[in-house]
């Protein structure tokens, strides 16, 4: 059986609401790394796009480690999938399939709709949505360092 109730909420989007529940931050909490946040070599194009849009904003809220690159990566595709499909269906080029008197929608339609899914359920991991930014309060950081500082301020360490 997994895990009950809701997915736990990340520290640094924990602090960046200003710890509402004023729950303790724990100090042996996993702090994976930031000093190797790259592009995957497979991300092309208009998922490259996104990942040059997404990255950066991720990145300077404390949002984006090491470990989450690959994430990132297959949100940007997903955005870029869905762009594609949408585009294919808007130009009307879509044959119409009939299985007997019943027209069956074109499998881009179908495959647009779970892409959208995909989008929403990764953009909700990393603050991306309205409801997941409600009540965060972001102060852009300049550097790392700062960053930092700034995390273990509000962490009261």
């Amino acid at each position: 059986m997994g895990k009950r109730g809701p997915a736990p909420i990340p520290t640094p989007l924990k602090l960046l609401r200003g710890n509402p529940g004023k729950q303790k931050i724990d100090p042996n909490e996993v702090k994976p790394p930031s000093d190797n946040v790259s592009c995957p070599d497979w991300i092309k194009g208009k998922a490259r796009d996104q990942w040059d849009r997404l990255a950066p904003v991720l990145s300077t809220v404390g949002m984006l480690t090491n470990l989450d690159v690959d994430i990132l990566a297959m949100l940007c595709q997903s955005i870029a999938d869905f762009a594609q499909y949408n585009d294919a269906i808007k130009e009307g080029k879509l044959p119409i399939y009939k299985q007997g008197d019943q027209i069956i929608p074109h499998p881009l339609i179908s495959m647009r709709r779970r892409t959208l899914a995909d989008v929403l359920k990764l953009g909700a991991r990393f603050g991306m949505t309205p409801s997941d930014r409600v009540g965060l309060n972001v102060k852009l950081l300049e550097d790392e360092d700062e960053l930092k500082g700034f995390i273990k301020g509000r962490a009261g360490g």
